[in-house]
């Protein structure tokens, strides 16, 4: 389970989430990395979204599963 942060509350402590966002990021599709590099501002932020997304499922997940 996600242990609270004595720093910020409720929020899950640092230790505990770096390894899941780690994962998350690991598992990204190459498109996603790929575009994060872009030079073109909308493709960089579409990336940035989905990347978004697949960091704040992962800790969804995490969450849920009592990790």
């Amino acid at each position: 389970m996600l242990r609270a942060s004595p720093i910020i509350g409720n929020a899950p402590a640092m230790d505990d989430i770096q390894p899941i966002i780690l994962t998350a990021v690991e598992r990204a599709p190459q498109w996603v990395r790929h575009d994060l590099a872009s030079p073109e501002a909308t493709i960089r932020t579409r990336a940035e979204e989905a990347m978004a997304a697949i960091i704040a499922q992962a800790l969804r997940d995490a969450e849920g599963s009592g990790v």
